[in-house]
């Protein structure tokens, strides 16, 4: 797969908006996250989707009533449109975990196992 984006300075300004994090200021100066997977910071869609889960009931998966049923569909959906985007063979091979520290971990307790 190869990405072609025209990062240009207008596009870069165009995808930063997106950020509310990268329009603060700490004493005038805009704060540099140097964090990654710890912090990683969101986009306004990202921030308006999870509140909208959350406002209409969030739910653990499997459960037999329809709030854990929505959030099974909403799981699946994600999977499809992830492995669309990374150019899986199947949504099965994408999963998603707490945050990448604890996969990681988990992965490699699995490995030297």
């Amino acid at each position: 797969m190869s990405w072609s984006l025209p990062l240009n300075q207008e596009t870069v300004k165009s995808l930063r908006r997106q950020f509310p994090a990268l329009q603060r200021k700490i004493d005038d100066v805009v704060p540099v996250y140097l964090d990654g997977p710890g912090g990683t910071q969101l986009p306004d869609s990202v921030i308006d989707a999870f509140g909208d889960y959350l406002r209409a009931g969030n739910s653990n998966l499997g459960g037999k009533f329809q709030v854990s049923e929505e959030t099974v569909s909403l799981v699946e959906h994600a999977r499809a449109s992830a492995a669309a985007l990374v150019g899986a063979a199947s949504p099965s091979e994408v999963f998603f975990g707490p945050n990448m520290t604890s996969v990681t971990f988990s992965f490699s307790r699995a490995l030297s196992q």
